[in-house]
């Protein structure tokens, strides 16, 4: 049964998708804030707007019921006939005006009791501020109950009597009430209104505040999954010695960026010589030419002017300079070492096997000040050679000799 392998790609890609649906979730949420504060201001203009016109009309009815009244009064005293038909007409325009207006009060005040208010086709819902106003609604209903049947009373009257006299003293005492009332309705609709807005804004601002801390993670976890990986990978690339670049924890510019993007091509310029390496070895070449092809084309990953192999006799007595191969820098490499042998214990390789690990010398000067000048040390420090690294060469297993990687120059090498 084969093994389904998790891709490092699938916590990313699924965290992307996350952060952009979070990202699209506060852009809805900011619109839906600026059209809900919008609409909320809108409509609270228009509230305004349509009690302001009830204080009209109160004031309106007020004021032409007793401007009815004075005509009733003047027309009971006024004998002449033409005086008599101009207040007819005028009674009739008072008439009009005032029962206009009271249809309009009477239906602003109607819509409110059911929870709404109508600006054209535009509906208004105030349920809640229904609730929180009812004392003031029955106040207002009673009021305007009693209110509409004085008036009423006057534009059926044809001349003053004591009905039309107590209808005309209600409205007097009354249209301050039916004021007072309607800014106290107005008051508690406003407050809702931006209660209601408030709470929006804080449910919006809390909603906002989970989506950003969801984008924080995120990214959080994009450091875990892309940079971190990522740094680890250029470490070991680093280790490996395909680049010494060590990028600068700063906020990345185009400047800075740039000559990482260089390095990392470099790397891959590297990797496609580590495999034109493998497919030379491939080739049943010989060795010399795999170690020629070695030295004209890895200069980039090790710096070296001159490769040198030796190895041991079958007793592993004897270490001899098998091969050498050399840039030109190094003067007399490997011609006038090639083919000597020297004791392994007379050197200090024998250390070196024992240990297995690579040994690396930034300045061969200094290394021998204070040590007996052998004759293989005198030959290669005359033939140009100031830093080396040297590794043993096993073959399953057993050491069968070393490999020496030298510069021309100094502290070319990183030390562990």
């Amino acid at each position: 049964m084969e093994i389904k392998k998790k891709s490092i790609l699938s916590p990313i890609k699924r965290i992307i998708l996350i952060l952009i649906f979070a990202i699209f979730t506060a852009l809805f949420i900011f619109i839906y804030l600026q059209n809900q504060s919008s609409k909320n201001e809108y409509e609270d203009k228009q509230i305004i707007n349509i009690f302001g016109k009830q204080r009209m009309y109160t004031q309106l009815m007020s004021k032409e019921a007793n401007i009815l009244y004075m005509y009733l009064q003047s027309s009971a005293e006024n004998d002449r006939q033409q005086d008599t038909s101009d207040s007819a007409n005028k009674i009739i325009e008072v008439k009009e005006s005032i029962m206009d207006a009271k249809e309009d009060f009477a239906s602003t005040l109607a819509s409110i009791d059911e929870g709404y208010l109508y600006l054209d086709s535009y509906k208004i819902y105030i349920e809640k501020s229904v609730t929180n106003a009812h004392v003031y609604l029955q106040d207002i209903n009673s009021i305007w109950y009693n209110f509409d049947d004085a008036l009423n009373t006057i534009l059926l009257a044809d001349g003053i009597d004591a009905e039309v006299e107590e209808a005309i003293t209600f409205i007097n005492q009354n249209n301050t009430k039916l004021l007072t009332i309607s800014d106290k309705i107005l008051n508690v609709i406003l407050a809702d209104s931006n209660a209601s807005t408030n709470r929006i804004e804080v449910q919006v601002y809390l909603l906002v505040g989970a989506v950003i801390m969801i984008i924080l993670i995120g990214l959080f976890n994009l450091i875990y999954y892309i940079v971190l990986p990522f740094n680890r990978i250029y470490q070991g690339i680093s280790g490996m010695g395909l680049t010494s670049f060590t990028p600068k924890l700063k906020f990345p510019t185009k400047k800075k960026v740039a000559p990482i993007i260089e390095e990392l091509n470099d790397i891959f310029v590297k990797f496609n010589d580590l495999k034109s390496l493998i497919e030379n070895m491939n080739n049943n070449g010989s060795f010399m030419e795999t170690l020629n092809f070695i030295n004209e084309t890895f200069s980039s990953l090790i710096p070296y002017n001159y490769i040198g192999i030796s190895l041991f006799d079958e007793d592993k007595n004897l270490i001899k300079a098998s091969y050498g191969v050399s840039d030109g820098t190094i003067v007399g490499l490997p011609e006038n070492i090639v083919g000597l042998s020297w004791p392994v214990e007379d050197t200090s390789l024998g250390r070196l096997i024992r240990s297995g690990k690579a040994r690396i010398i930034n300045d061969l000067e200094r290394y021998t000040a204070n040590r007996p000048i052998k004759p293989y040390n005198s030959m290669i420090l005359d033939a140009g050679v100031r830093a080396s690294i040297t590794l043993p060469l096993n073959l399953a297993g057993e050491p069968i000799g070393v490999i020496f990687f030298s510069s021309a120059q100094k502290n070319v090498y990183k030390e562990e």
